[in-house]
């Protein structure tokens, strides 16, 4: 132990043996760096991924539900609101039964929107896009009244048209295929599809 000029008695900190991180900072830093990757990792790959135009926005939600519909083995009805360009997946809920002058009882149903932060429940058009109206598989056309599509948990939904217009004013035309719910997209209004090779936006 050194000893100062004054005779004081000095203390010197010896170095420490293989000078570097202890395990318990390593793992804090590596558990920094996944919280980051965690949180930039999504944002990356969503600037990386090519814009979905509204066409395969619409596909991709209808198949999704229908996944949905089968794996969970539910009923959830897609509620089309062609004035406002608002569809909504709901959830069938029974309240009570109505009972009419002829004896008949009809069930009253809540329609409560899906809560569920891993299903988009809800898909608005963008800016410029509408829909010019949507025609039920036996030919009945709303353009201003709510419609409501079916998607069973048997993994079956009626045939559906949809006629949409871009912010270029152009329409087109998707057939919702039954009974997988899957959406051909053409040019120009049409009531049936005729061929696959004018398909656009998936």
């Amino acid at each position: 132990m050194p000893i100062s000029r004054t005779g004081a008695v000095t203390k010197t900190s010896k170095p420490r043996a293989g000078a570097g991180f202890t395990l318990i900072e390593l793992s804090f830093v590596m558990l920094l760096m996944g919280i980051f990757i965690l949180i930039a990792l999504p944002n990356v790959a969503r600037g990386l991924r090519p814009e979905r135009t509204p066409f395969e926005e619409l596909s991709l939600w209808f198949e999704i539900i229908h996944e949905r519909t089968v794996f969970r083995r539910e009923v959830i009805l897609v509620e089309i609101d062609p004035e406002e360009g608002v569809l909504r997946a709901v959830s069938p809920v029974p309240v009570n039964e109505q009972t009419d002058e002829s004896g008949e009882k009809t069930a009253v149903v809540d329609l409560p929107e899906i809560e569920d932060p891993f299903f988009p429940a809800k898909l608005e058009l963008p800016d410029g896009y509408r829909f010019e109206d949507v025609q039920s598989g036996d030919g009945k056309r709303f353009d201003r009244d709510k419609y409501y599509q079916v998607f069973y948990p048997w993994g079956w939904t009626d045939p559906l048209t949809l006629h949409l217009y871009d912010p270029d004013r152009k329409i087109y035309t998707g057939f919702v295929r039954s009974p997988t719910g899957h959406i051909s997209w053409q040019e120009g209004y049409r009531e049936r599809f005729v061929d696959q090779t004018d398909e656009v936006g998936g």
